[in-house]
């Protein structure tokens, strides 16, 4: 079961209208600023996954660095980054997926996994499934075993 992290809500501002009219972007500074708020956000992650055996954390650009890092290192796992399009210095593979106003693409570089990686994947709700793809192309469920930093909570699902 996971703790509960209601009062984190308290550490996540709503910007309206960014980055465009009509959506509201969750700030998550303030919850990174915050040391309690902080270390709870990775130990939840981390505990949730604590005794599985993960190979790697992938952590999806760009709040996702912040939390998947001290989750990893937690975890004793490797990191590995997926940005957005034109970021990563060597041969990637990508996805499209679709935001609230648009279309957007992230890659992977081909050799950040293998294929019998257990990968946890920790980002901030872009898309309930992400197709990550590392040599061979799979699927990661963004289910059971998945995180997110949600508005109300640090929700592990």
């Amino acid at each position: 079961m996971a703790p509960d992290g209601a009062w984190l809500k308290d550490h996540i501002r709503d910007i309206a209208d960014f980055p465009t009219p009509g959506v509201v972007f969750k700030d998550l500074t303030p919850l990174f600023a915050d040391v309690d708020a902080f270390r709870f956000t990775v130990d939840a992650i981390a505990d949730h996954v604590a005794g599985r055996a993960i190979d790697k954390v992938v952590a999806i650009e760009a709040r996702g660095f912040i939390v998947a890092a001290p989750v990893a290192y937690r975890l004793g796992a490797g990191l590995v980054p997926v940005r957005k399009a034109g970021k990563l210095p060597w041969q990637t593979e990508s996805v499209e997926y679709q935001l609230e106003y648009g279309v957007d693409r992230l890659e992977i570089h081909r050799d950040a996994l293998a294929t019998r990686d257990q990968v946890l994947v920790v980002e901030h709700g872009i898309h309930p499934r992400l197709r990550v793809v590392g040599g061979r192309e799979r699927e990661a469920d963004l289910g059971e075993g998945s995180a997110q930093v949600e508005h109300e909570a640090v929700r592990v699902r």
